[in-house]
This record gives C-alpha cells, sequence and structure tokens, in this order.
C-alpha cells in the first residue's frame, strides 16, 4: 500500500495516483477546498495534494505536509489512507501529517476509526495515532488538552515550552528564506510564546531577547541566531 494519503467520501473507492489535478501551497500559504456537501479539506503550508474524481464523487490524495479533513453531515463517511493505514469517520474533524516517512493522524472532534495491519484502534477527541512507514509501526498516544492543535488555520503557532530548534524548524516552512540556529546548545533551549504567521520575523526577536541570544539578518530573508 502507498504510504501517501488518500482519502475519499461515500463510496468512492481508492483511485490510482496516476492522473488528477495536484494542488500545492507555498510557504505561508494556506488552502480550503469544499470536497463535497458537508465536507472540506483545509491544507497547510507547504502541503500536497491531488485532487482526483471517481463516479462517486471526489477523492484526495495527500502527498506532503498536513491537512484537515472535515465531516460535518452525518450522512457522509470521510476514509482516509496515510502509512499503511485506513481511517474512517463520520461528523468527525481529522487532522493527517506526513513527513517524510513519520505520519500522524489526531482526531479534532468526532470520533475515528484506524485500522494499521492487524491492528484497530478507535480514535476520540486528541487521541493521536504516530505512524512509521519505513517500520510499518503504529503508537497510540494522547495529545494533552493544554497542547493547541492546528492553530495555524487561525493564522498563529502556539508553543509552550518548545525546544527552539524544533520551534525554527516548524517556522521554516511558513518564513521565506531560512532562519539557521549556530549551536546544539541553543537549539535545546526551551522558548513559549504565541507567533503571528504574518509577524514571524517579530517573534523571532522576541525569543532571541528572552534567550539573550545574538541576531544577525542577512540578505534573502536568512536570519541567523546565536
Amino acid at each position: 500500500a502507498s504510504a501517501a494519503g488518500l482519502a475519499w467520501i461515500g463510496g468512492v473507492r481508492p483511485l490510482t495516483s496516476e492522473g488528477g489535478d495536484v494542488l500545492a501551497t507555498d510557504k505561508g500559504e494556506r488552502r480550503r477546498v469544499a470536497l463535497a456537501p458537508g465536507a472540506t479539506l483545509e491544507l497547510n503550508t507547504a502541503s500536497r495534494i491531488r485532487l482526483l474524481d471517481g463516479a462517486g464523487g471526489r477523492a484526495v490524495e495527500l502527498l506532503r505536509g498536513e491537512a484537515v479533513l472535515t465531516v460535518a453531515a452525518s450522512a457522509l463517511t470521510l476514509v482516509a489512507r496515510l502509512a499503511d493505514a485506513s481511517i474512517a469517520a463520520r461528523t468527525a474533524q481529522v487532522l493527517l501529517r506526513r513527513d517524510g516517512d513519520a505520519a500522524s493522524v489526531l482526531c479534532l472532534s468526532g470520533e475515528a476509526h484506524v485500522d494499521h495491519g492487524s491492528e484497530a484502534f478507535t480514535l476520540g477527541a486528541r487521541d493521536k495515532l504516530l505512524l512509521d512507514a519505513a517500520a510499518q509501526t503504529a503508537r497510540l498516544a494522547r495529545a494533552p488538552a493544554s497542547e493547541p492543535a492546528a492553530t495555524w488555520r487561525t493564522g498563529q503557532l502556539v508553543y509552550e515550552d518548545r525546544r527552539l530548534g524544533d520551534v525554527v524548524e516548524e517556522l521554516n516552512r511558513y518564513r521565506p528564506g531560512r532562519i539557521v540556529i549556530r549551536g546544539e546548545n541553543l537549539a535545546d533551549r526551551r522558548v513559549t510564546g504565541v507567533v503571528q504567521l504574518d509577524r514571524i520575523d517579530g517573534a523571532l526577536t522576541n525569543f532571541a531577547r528572552s534567550l539573550n541570544a545574538p541576531m544577525t539578518r542577512l540578505p534573502g530573508g536568512v536570519v541567523i541566531l546565536g
């Protein structure tokens, strides 16, 4: 089975990834797509999907990045394919993410049923399934209620006691140019804050000040911390 994600609405069967219209978002761009009445897809920055048409309706194949799939109509069942897992949800909202071999399914609301090999999982709100396409493993976790999810949909990212290196890696998905950290010691420092996606450089300045770290701006949107 393909490690890419495949979603379809109602009775639409999984389709081949050949053909179809490819929809991609650039850095900082987000898009919303209507799949069917009562069913939508929200595509995050630097993500890529393929739209396919079948006899039963519209299909979506997630090629990379992050997407929120929402089914608001109880008459519809949404099914997704991600890293050898099959996800089915009705009247639910599910966050899918793919970064190389690492993938995850987070149930934001409602209930999602996941089959992965011989294992079956039922995800309620805040339940998260961590998938490894290379190792073909699945591990169930619980996202803390205090941990914000998919806040990019409202134009912000929220961090609480997060490693600076991880924060910068994520911000590089949204910001033109490149943020570079000098030294593992600085990358391992912890930061807390809210980053407005239209004011990322202001947040970088605040992080640098809080950590007493030098910050150098270079042409081409390059920022060096440390």
